[in-house]
């Protein structure tokens, strides 16, 4: 009977040991498991914009470069990234894609509508002049 109990023992320490090991090494490694990771705070997705210049803000984990449209942007040391962003006037999708040390890609499109300005003859009503087109 004794020697069963420390058999039963030593088998769940070993098991214990095992799992101790195993939860380290994931630890570790969740970074290259899981990829990049890019979250954008502004502007949302789908959102109605009114100015043709806008901040994109956000902030990226495990990421060795990042782009904006296909143009580099910077990340600071805490990976948060923010870089203007000129919006022509109607539908617009703007694509942040990131990727790791090892190659894993991640990308997050938004889909944004400038509405157009007003045209010059109602503008001139609300304003009271008027403007002659020669």
């Amino acid at each position: 009977m004794k020697s069963s109990a420390r058999t039963l023992l030593k088998g769940g320490s070993m098991l214990l040991v095992a799992l101790v090991i195993l939860s380290y090494a994931y630890y570790k490694t969740k970074d290259l498991i899981e990829g990049p990771s890019i979250t954008v705070f502004s502007p949302e997705n789908g959102a109605e914009v009114a100015t043709p210049v806008i901040a994109v803000t956000g902030i990226t984990t495990n990421i060795a470069k990042i782009t904006l449209n296909g143009h580099p942007i910077s990340v600071d040391e805490a990976g948060a990234f923010s870089e203007e962003v000129a919006i022509p006037e109607g539908y617009t999708i703007l694509s942040v894609k990131g990727e790791d040390r090892f190659g894993k890609q991640k990308e997050v499109t938004l889909s944004l509508v400038r509405k157009a300005a007003a045209n010059r003859s109602e503008r001139s009503e609300q304003t009271g002049t008027t403007t002659e087109n020669i």
